[in-house]
């Protein structure tokens, strides 16, 4: 299970880029049929996935219980509760992909935001990936995006710790001089195939 320091290294000099996208941040996109819009009012930030994917409430520690209410059990809520249980206590969007979840590898999510440390759009990918290269990631590439009239990055990188595994983060620069990283834990060897299509719904609450 991977779940990185999503805003870890965002701070540079400069301008922020908020002020020229608050009327384009503002709505959020249709959600397709089969899927479910996750927020969490704590951490200032939605996405929509798949009906398979699940938030589980590592904040408040309720872990077990947000497996429960979903209908999870078994193989499949053991393997989540033990990638889980590392963040817990943290305020983080952090969400799984039910499907295929075992030997302790689950494909997640996990979110946060705060402060640009006045980062502007033309700084960003330098930045995101500087702040991943610090943490030990490598086999960085990455690319510029617009999510909702944001401007954001993709960053795919890959972590060793006991296996190699792969992640994409993604960093957008939302209104009131904020950005938001989420990232995407891979089970080794996979990818989220709607990976693409989860990112365009990344939107920051007010």
């Amino acid at each position: 299970m991977l779940s990185s320091a999503v805003l870890g290294g965002c701070s540079s000099g400069g301008d922020g880029a908020a002020g020229e996208t608050k009327s384009a941040a503002a709505s959020a996109p249709a959600v397709p049929d089969g899927w479910h819009r996750i927020e969490s009012p704590e951490v200032g930030l939605s996405i929509a996935v798949p009906q398979r994917w699940i938030k589980v409430d590592v904040n408040a520690g309720e872990i077990a219980e947000s497996l429960r209410k979903a209908g999870v059990s078994g193989a499949s809520a053991e393997a989540i509760e033990r990638g889980a249980a590392q963040l817990e206590g943290k305020t983080l969007l952090y969400v799984v992909d039910t499907a295929g979840a075992s030997g302790g590898y689950i494909n997640n999510i996990s979110g946060l935001c705060g402060p640009n440390g006045g980062v502007t759009a033309e700084q960003l990918e330098l930045v995101t990936k500087a702040g991943l290269a610090r943490m030990g990631a490598e086999d960085i590439e990455s690319s510029t995006l617009t999510i909702g009239g944001m401007p954001a990055v993709k960053v795919g990188y890959t972590v060793k710790a006991a296996i190699a595994a792969r992640a994409v983060q993604v960093r957008v620069l939302v209104p009131g001089d904020r950005v938001c990283g989420v990232t995407f834990g891979m089970k080794p060897g996979e990818e989220i195939k709607e990976l693409d299509e989860i990112a365009k719904t990344i939107r920051p609450l007010p």
